[in-house]
């Protein structure tokens, strides 16, 4: 019995030298650290830390693409505002509606032929591609096709006209974190097709063109 008692001592001795008589962690048995001339086991580590949520913009901008809604703001002192949806990443398709009546120009275009601007609408479907590493941000260039309806008034008759306007456009995007903006220019020409009350030859070909400034979401 007093020899298991001695043997006990003696192993209790060995295991508090080596727990708390260290100076360095090379002192301490297996994985153990010297802390504060202490073997202890290591501490664990810190659980990995969450990722920060996602912009907007980021949380928008998946590997299948964006999709995006903007309209021209400069469109009310030229032939209407564009409100426009967007899809796709670097190479988009666009489909775009203008009503004509939101915009000063076509007021003083359908005024020039000494007629009244009734109504008018374009609905139009175009391409885009944009050159920068991130979708629908950078400079971009595209075109499309345009189909536009007028109705005009002169005091005796309402004049309708159907135009195809073929459209080209460039300009650059930029990202402000809760919307976007753009600025550009376009071009094209308004082509009649038809027309009723009057004779098509007598229809003219109008060029437009101008600036854009986009302002717009992500959804």
């Amino acid at each position: 019995m007093k020899l298991i008692t001695q043997l006990t001592v003696v192993m209790l001795s060995i295991s508090a030298t080596d727990a708390l008589a260290c100076t360095k962690d090379t002192d301490c048995k297996g994985d153990r650290i010297c802390v504060e001339s202490a073997c202890a086991a290591p501490a664990t580590s810190a659980s990995p830390q969450l990722s920060e949520p996602k912009t907007s913009t980021e949380s928008t901008q998946t590997s299948g693409g964006t999709r995006s809604f903007h309209m021209n703001i400069l469109g009310l002192l030229q032939f209407g505002l564009t409100p426009t949806v967007e899809f796709g990443g670097q190479t988009t398709f666009l489909l775009r509606a203008r009503p004509m009546n939101t915009g000063l120009l076509s007021y003083i275009v359908a005024g020039a032929d000494g007629a009244d601007l009734v109504f008018g609408m374009g609905l139009s479907a175009q391409a885009r591609k944009y050159l920068g590493p991130n979708n629908q941000l950078g400079p971009y260039f595209g075109g499309g096709l345009e189909l536009m309806y007028t109705e005009t008034d002169d005091g005796d008759k309402v004049y309708e006209t159907t135009f195809v306007v073929p459209q080209f456009e460039g300009g650059v995007r930029w990202d402000h974190g809760t919307y976007f903006s753009a600025v550009g220019v376009f071009l094209g020409a308004a082509i009649p097709m038809s027309t009723v009350n009057y004779d098509i030859d007598d229809a003219d070909t109008y060029i437009t063109g101008g600036f854009h400034w986009d302002i717009g979401w992500y959804f």
